[in-house]
């Protein structure tokens, strides 16, 4: 089942077209375990199954992009910012956050 889960997970991250998406959810159908599963199998297969209807709004949104990398990304620039900031009071940490964010938005809008 682990090999299973892995082929199918590689298969969503090249999903680029509506066509594809519809060939990807009628190969990928649930089915029952065979034999004993480990509970963190059963958790991913579960995750999948239940995100299914909402994988693929980013075929219909231009705006939404195909992978999280960016977002994952500029949180590790902002965890970097906090690091250097941790003699600053909690309330000081947030509002200087709060102005990296805003700048950090306004440069890639501009």
């Amino acid at each position: 089942m682990g090999r299973e889960l892995r082929i199918i997970f590689l298969q969503v991250t090249g999903i680029r077209t509506k066509e594809e998406r519809d060939q990807f959810l009628e190969s990928v159908e649930p089915r029952p375990e065979k034999g004993r599963v480990f509970s963190d199998m059963k958790r991913a297969r579960s995750m999948l199954i239940k995100a299914l209807p909402y994988m693929f709004h980013y075929l219909d949104d231009p705006n939404i992009p195909f992978t999280t990398n960016g977002l994952e990304g500029y949180f590790s620039r902002l965890k970097g910012h906090y690091r250097q900031h941790r003699g600053l009071r909690k309330k000081n940490l947030i509002a200087t956050l709060i102005g990296i964010s805003i700048t950090d938005l306004n440069s890639t809008h501009s």
